[in-house]
């Protein structure tokens, strides 16, 4: 079961963006990003390849963001076969794993979500990260340093490089034991109709010992979505309540 978590837990981090805000010393400038500059509903396919201890795989997700409350994700491994599907809102989140026909079901907490995936997100911080936004508060991440691709951001566990075009090239994320969590490289940044995005994203989970690349296919932005997400369990499969 590890296998399917650990795949959902990395597809499911996606990022980027920002820009800085002027401060009386260099050490406290904070990060001022343009909200309107950022999608409201979200629309993707992308192709993942996945390589983990115990597997290497290649397959696509189709990711659906409505508002800021709901997201919807369903993936693919080889030859189209359904690996799993997870649905999150402000209520509930459920995940469904094909291969061994199980539902994971809870509040979308970050507790919750870290016993399906290994990653302490909440759902709210996802559909954050898959809007291109950092999942905490823009405004709490300050100047730290800089390195020749960029400037440094940080909060808390959290590091971001912003490069001279103000785009978000790498993202960096610590849990509580200062262990590398997640490390995220962005790069070929394109225009999707008028929004600038990566197209490809390499992801990094050391805890997890995993990593994915993903290439974005297709993005899109709905000004609203035709039909309610759903989210339907299978009556023959054993849903585990977190």
């Amino acid at each position: 079961m590890k296998s399917i978590y650990n795949i959902l837990a990395i597809i499911s981090i996606m990022f980027v963006i920002s820009a800085c805000k002027s401060g009386e010393t260099v050490k406290h400038q904070a990060i001022a990003m343009r909200m309107q500059e950022r999608p409201n509903n979200i629309q993707s396919d992308m192709g993942i390849s996945i390589h983990s201890e115990d597997m290497n795989v290649s397959g696509k997700a189709i990711v659906q963001i409505s508002g800021n409350d709901s997201i919807s994700m369903d993936i693919y491994g080889p030859f189209g076969i359904k690996f799993g599907k997870l649905y999150a809102d402000t209520n509930m989140f459920y995940f469904y794993n094909a291969m061994e026909n199980i539902v994971l079901k809870g509040k979308p907490t970050a507790e919750n979500i870290r016993k399906a995936t290994y990653l302490n997100i909440s759902a709210s911080e996802i559909i954050n990260l898959f809007k291109n936004m950092p999942p905490s508060v823009i405004s709490d991440y300050i100047r730290y340093d800089s390195v020749n691709s960029g400037l440094i951001f940080k909060h808390k566990n959290e590091f971001l490089i912003l490069n001279e075009e103000q785009q978000m090239i790498q993202y960096q994320r610590k849990n509580e034991l200062d262990q590398m969590e997640l490390n995220i490289i962005y790069q070929d940044f394109m225009q999707y109709d008028i929004y600038n995005m990566p197209s490809i994203f390499i992801i990094d989970a050391p805890i997890a010992k995993s990593k994915v690349s993903i290439n974005i296919k297709n993005m899109t932005f709905p000004k609203v979505f035709t039909e309610a997400f759903k989210f339907s369990v299978p009556s023959s499969a054993k849903v585990i309540e977190l």
